[in-house]
């Protein structure tokens, strides 16, 4: 879910303040250009949840190679001893 910003409400509302209605576009276009890049915790959460998953992922192949090569290691030694 994308975060909203009502630039004409803001603008109305530093107008109501006494804010020249030019100079209140101005503030709020800045916030509105400094801010449309934020991430909200939504994406934030959903972004984390697949990160998650592959990183699972990657963890268990590693997992995996690492017993294959202890296994071939084993093996190895056992060979060559006996």
């Amino acid at each position: 879910m994308a975060a909203t910003f009502d630039t004409y409400r803001a603008v109305e509302r530093l107008a109501s303040a006494g804010v020249p209605p030019g100079q209140a576009a101005a503030h709020i276009g800045v916030i509105r250009d400094t801010t449309k890049d934020l991430v909200t915790r939504d994406i934030l959460k959903g972004d984390l949840g697949e990160f998650k998953g592959e990183l699972y992922r990657v963890l268990w192949f590693q997992g995996v190679g690492i017993i294959a090569a202890n296994a071939a290691i084993v093996t190895a030694v056992v060979t060559l001893a006996g």
